[in-house]
């Protein structure tokens, strides 16, 4: 289903060598406004236009008319079109970057979803008010001059997935054990699945840490169940386990900002287990409120294989993670 809720064919990305080199140049120009850097070359485009699609979760259901509009609407500048609520509802990279602005200056505690909603117009209402601008909701010109005008020079570190949400530095300081929540894909085989989650409880335990599962023993729990259940609970930090071919530890990094945070973890469990580090705006990292992580395993296979996993080695990542966030942050 495309975002109106029509059909659509899915789309194959072998058109690319179809394209002229006029028309991928025009590919890679628009996937780089898009916060996705890429060149011409069929190669890359096809490796950062997958990437574009599989975080904006458009992988199954796109054409190519659908595509172009994706990445028209995620390559808005903040003030390039009037921003206000609508149905069906505007979304974008203007409006991350308005999301991201009022997080900083105090009148948005939402997630990154790049939507206008209802309580990101009340924050914009707020915003107006506080600066003595007509209270329409509507960003224009003059509520969009006013926040650029706000903002300190060259800072980039999200708010909304890192230090606000994690608490002050005194609740982080004062936390003798950091609880962590933990998502894992369900697991066919009873007894391997069994032992992951002990694994992963005993070696928690042993680390001081306090686990916590969004997702169920017994039964298959989706994406969006686990992300409200995190957002009530607000963990210090929630580790997403992800079946994959890839080998690659992603954090939440937008177009206009990132979490250093969940960039700090990354790291940590990309040099224990020898993975590459990737800033991704995937659905889960944009809509969770604490430090985030999604760790894709691709050597190791979710089934019979799986009990091969060092959960002691998660742990280990979580504490120099945690020492490293503690001296960043006094």
């Amino acid at each position: 289903m495309q975002r109106d809720g029509s059909k659509a064919k899915k789309l194959d990305l072998n058109f690319i060598t179809s394209l002229s080199q006029e028309e991928k140049k025009d590919l890679a120009d628009r996937l780089g406004r898009a916060g996705y850097k890429t060149s011409s070359k069929e190669k890359e485009l096809f490796y950062v236009l997958k990437l574009f699609i599989e975080d904006k979760e458009l992988k199954n259901s796109l054409s190519k008319d659908t595509l172009w509009v994706e990445l028209t609407n995620f390559g808005y500048e903040l003030g390039d079109r009037l921003v206000n609520l609508s149905t069906p509802s505007l979304y974008g990279s203007d409006i991350e970057e308005l999301q991201e602005l009022l997080s900083r200056l105090g009148f948005y505690s939402g997630t990154h979803t790049s939507i206008y909603s209802k309580d990101l117009e009340i924050a914009v209402q707020r915003f107006q008010e506080n600066r003595s601008l007509a209270i329409d909701g509507n960003v224009g010109p003059d509520t969009v001059g006013e926040l650029k005008s706000m903002q300190r020079p060259g800072e980039r570190h999200s708010l909304n997935n890192a230090i606000n949400m994690i608490g002050s530095r005194e609740l982080f300081f004062s936390k003798l054990n950091h609880t962590v929540c933990f998502y894992l894909p369900h697991i066919e085989n009873y007894k391997v699945r069994t032992k992951v989650y002990e694994d992963i409880r005993k070696s928690c335990i042993e680390s001081n840490v306090i686990p916590i599962f969004a997702s169920d023993i017994n039964k298959e729990v989706s994406h969006d169940s686990a992300i409200s259940f995190v957002n009530k609970i607000q963990p210090s930090y929630f580790i997403v386990l992800d079946e994959t071919k890839s080998n690659i530890v992603s954090f939440f990094e937008g177009k206009y900002s990132k979490s250093k945070l969940g960039e700090i973890l990354s790291k940590n469990i990309a040099d224990n287990f020898n993975m590459k580090v990737r800033g991704s705006s995937s659905k889960i990292l944009t809509k969770t409120k604490p430090v985030t992580v999604v760790v894709s395993i691709g050597n190791i296979v979710f089934g019979n294989n799986y009990q091969n996993f060092d959960s002691k080695k998660i742990c280990v990542s979580i504490v120099s993670a945690t020492e490293e966030i503690t001296k960043n942050l006094s």
